[in-house]
């Protein structure tokens, strides 16, 4: 920083041959909020460098997500794009990509209008079909980072505005569609929408979905001056998958409308929504945006901002998607330590191995970071307190302070965030099931619950003597594998929970005693963390760490979120353990397959990968949770 304020430097132009990108972390908490990061982007334009993405400023305070996930999914590429298109560069780029790469480039460019309108009349229009939620915030978050980028003065935005709304306030809008934009250019609308129940569309935009069925809709045509995009959400789980992003899609094309991308359909029952929501959320923004001005859609990997001028994204060479990286030549080291650092014999590499085909020996395939889903930002942030440290007392409940009015909606008091604590009154089998596993159970500890957590692994060891599964007796699997429980819940007394048929009711189970134990275990033996410790999360008061271990993280259910994986691999203290997970994570077709037989098909949690991958077990409380 001294460097770049020194006089002389501003004389030498140290940086007219860099391209540059400046992300600044702070907290408005703070007056000076990014300061850091605000003077070094200035410094560098005076100092001769040239701004390949403007600056972004994230606010530790709010949470760092909503501004760093952007950044990352786009950088790398923008400035890629930013050097390849210098003047001084174009000769030495024809020599390093090749004559065929050089083409594409150029095809590309050749496909773009010369002149294109700099701004539509009409708003950006983001509407969305939502049942539980997903596509609401999905839609929400693209509206907000188009508004970021409308903030920003170096940034180039076709659109003055943008609306985010849901489907069914369609008729507010539609005599801006109904109208010729600009230099007869399109107005732009983004759908996302999920299905419900048999293929139905959410009550949200269910009058929105009637009006594109009417046969007198399809006569007047009332989206021909609309380019749109659809992003379906569903769940193969059921027949009618994505049917409502599938009929939205097809209807505004029979009612005039114009892709500005293929549909795109992503399936929640696999647990990675991810995979097709980040790549079509990257280029959404600057497809519709390249469309509607009569552009050629920017539908690339990496491409969330539309650019002044469309420069084509750099594509990777094939050495690094094919060869696996190149590893540095390491000093050779005769100690124990070294050797354990660089192979192991966890179970997770030598089952990952076996699986592959791979003997002991053998090296796990090492993949790029390319192909490795991002990390995010943490989306919750804690604080950790020691023992002896005083909180302040809870003042009064919500529910306490709660009007009438409030009171009289369950949604507004109980939230995932703040849940009714209920109990099982009532439980019995709707299937033919023995009750002698319940009847030990109650000989054992009674019938006033569980006076502690080994009461609960008894009973757990009870329930899978009784009703354990054998692969010499398919009877007794078919008997112990299909068991259905109607459970009877508690409601709070005041009424202050009401629900109408059609309602969807989330049910928080806490994880199983002997996952927290193990994760405890490791937070004590590698960090000194003990579970009685309290624990702030978001800001909230302060819980025990067991607490937070127990209720405030999924430990037992499958692990689908390949994130999660990725972000192991940052703690693993063994290098082939971090490969394998890295391995795992990836994008790459094999590693897809292994992620597939290896985790989805053994059903194995996130207390398993850290059982089968032990050097992760380093990883932070911050880390968890």
């Amino acid at each position: 920083v001294r460097f770049i304020k020194r006089k002389q430097t501003a004389e030498t132009q140290p940086f007219q041959h860099v391209a540059f990108s400046v992300l600044g972390l702070g907290d408005t908490n703070y007056d000076q909020f990014c300061a850091m990061g605000k003077l070094i982007d200035k410094k560098m334009i005076e100092l001769g460098a040239e701004r390949a993405k403007p600056l972004a400023c994230a606010d530790e305070a709010t949470g760092l997500e909503e501004v760093v996930e952007p950044w990352l999914e786009t950088v790398l590429n923008d400035v890629a794009n930013m050097c390849s298109s210098a003047p001084d560069l174009v000769e030495e780029s024809k020599s390093a990509n090749g004559e065929e790469e050089q083409a594409v480039i150029q095809q590309e460019e050749a496909a773009a209008p010369a002149d294109l309108p700099a701004s539509s009349d009409s708003p950006l229009y983001i509407m969305y079909a939502s049942a539980t939620g997903n596509s609401e915030q999905i839609a929400k978050d693209l509206a907000a980072t188009y508004e970021r980028l409308l903030g920003n003065p170096d940034a180039f935005t076709y659109f003055p505005s943008v609306v985010c709304c849901e489907l069914n306030q369609f008729k507010k809008h539609m005599t801006t569609w109904e109208q010729e934009n600009v230099q007869g250019t399109m107005h732009g609308l983004i759908v996302v929408a999920s299905t419900t129940g048999n293929g139905d569309a959410p009550e949200n935009a269910s009058r929105f979905v009637r009006f594109i069925k009417r046969k007198q809709t399809v006569e007047s045509q009332p989206f021909k001056h609309v380019n749109y995009a659809v992003l379906g959400l569903g769940d193969t789980n059921y027949d009618n998958f994505c049917a409502t992003g599938k009929e939205i899609d097809k209807k505004l094309a029979l009612l005039g409308g114009v892709r500005a991308k293929p549909l795109e359909c992503a399936d929640e029952g696999t647990g990675l929504l991810e995979e097709v929501v980040d790549p079509w959320t990257m280029s959404v923004l600057a497809d519709i945006s390249n469309a509607c001005r009569g552009g050629p859609a920017q539908g690339g990997a990496g491409s969330t901002t539309p650019s002044r001028k469309a420069t084509p994204a750099m594509p990777a060479k094939k050495s690094e998607v094919e060869k696996p990286r190149e590893e540095p030549e390491e000093k050779k080291s005769d100690s124990a330590s070294d050797i354990v650092s660089q192979s192991s014999a966890c179970p997770g590499v030598v089952s990952l191995k076996a699986l592959l085909g791979l003997e002991s020996q053998d090296s796990l395939p090492s993949v790029s970071n390319s192909m490795l889903p991002s990390l995010a930002a943490s989306r919750s942030s804690c604080e950790l307190f020691h023992e002896d440290h005083e909180q302040p007392t809870e003042t009064g409940k919500f529910a306490d302070n709660a009007t009438i009015s409030s009171a009289s909606s369950g949604a507004m008091l109980y939230t995932q965030a703040r849940p009714y604590s209920s109990k099982v009154v009532g439980a019995r089998y709707l299937t033919k099931t023995s009750t002698a596993a319940a009847r030990t159970i109650m000989d054992v500890i009674g019938t006033d619950g569980f006076a502690s957590e080994k009461d609960f692994v008894r009973a757990q060891k009870v329930v899978e003597l009784v009703f354990g599964l054998d692969s010499n007796d398919q009877a007794k699997n078919e008997r112990n594998g299909k068991r259905v429980i109607e459970m009877l819940l508690a409601l709070p007394d005041d009424f202050s929970l009401e629900y109408q048929p059609g309602d969807t009711i989330g049910l928080l189970v806490p994880n199983e005693a002997g996952a927290v134990s193990f994760v405890l275990e490791g937070l004590r033996e590698n960090h000194g963390i003990l579970p009685t410790q309290k624990v702030s999360i978001d800001e909230g008061h302060p819980i025990t760490v067991e607490q937070a271990i127990r209720e405030n993280v999924d430990l037992c259910s499958v692990l689908k979120n390949k994130k999660i994986l990725n972000g192991l691999a940052q703690f693993a203290t063994n290098e082939e353990e971090a490969t394998a997970l890295r391995f795992l994570a990836s994008k790459d077709s094999s590693g897809a397959a292994a992620f597939q037989k290896y985790v989805i098909d053994q059903c194995r949690s996130f207390t398993d990968i850290l059982r089968d991958f032990p050097s992760c077990r380093s990883i932070t409380i911050e880390g968890i949770l």
